[in-house]
């Protein structure tokens, strides 16, 4: 499911994303269904293995149905602390604070170079 915002094959993100699901999904024989929501729309997942969200933001209705309905889920970019999914998301915040922490225990004379 990937979120249906005007542009949205224009993202690096949106394809690169596309692109390496189906990857996966080739690599272990599985096909690939792609959806495009606006999150308006009912879910029908009696017939899919997962689905795998972009995001949350739009369709997080879709995702709180796919998961009553005991399919398995993931969500991609977004952290969800509030349902009982899997997610894969960046920590920005710690992200930056090990590279500051990087930097500085390479001493200011390297920070010079």
């Amino acid at each position: 499911m990937i979120p249906g915002y005007p542009g949205i094959f224009y993202s690096f993100y949106a394809v690169e994303l596309i692109r390496g699901v189906g990857h996966a999904c080739e690599t272990k024989k599985l096909d690939l269904v792609f959806h495009i929501t606006n999150g308006d729309n009912p879910l029908n997942a009696s017939n899919v293995g997962g689905i795998i969200f972009a995001d949350v933001i739009e369709n997080r209705k879709q995702v709180e149905s796919a998961l009553a309905m005991g399919t398995p889920c993931l969500i991609i970019n977004n952290q969800v602390d509030d349902l009982d999914v899997g997610y894969i998301a960046v920590n920005n915040h710690e992200g930056g604070r090990i590279a500051a922490d990087y930097l500085a225990s390479l001493g200011i004379n390297a920070l010079r170079r």
